[in-house]
């Protein structure tokens, strides 16, 4: 492990693989460069309607420029959706499966 601004970088044995633990809209290019790919599983329902641009345009900002970007996210019916457990602080947030934040221009 070692110590970067606001966050941790854990490094795989290898070095092949580093995992960020840090203020995402603090993270910039600087401590990894651009990326080729990022693979985002299910942030979205977890950002709160009104800051998943700023959050598309924090990924955006990160990825080179033919870079890919993976959204891994799920459906939620109601016939499926059971209450949550009372620790849980909010019910997860809508992603548009017209129009996803992320190809908004």
């Amino acid at each position: 492990m070692e110590d970067m601004p606001n966050g941790m970088v854990h490094t795989s044995k290898d070095g092949k693989i580093k995992l960020f633990q840090c203020d995402f809209y603090s993270f910039t290019e600087e401590y990894a460069g651009k990326y080729d790919i990022i693979w985002d599983r299910a942030s979205l329902v977890a950002i709160n309607l009104a800051d998943q641009t700023k959050y598309a345009e924090k990924v955006i900002s990160l990825l080179k420029p033919d870079g890919a970007y993976l959204l891994n996210t799920f459906d939620l019916t109601k016939a499926l959706f059971k209450p949550l457990p009372t620790q849980c602080l909010s019910k997860p947030f809508k992603v548009s499966t017209e129009k996803p934040v992320m190809l908004s221009s």
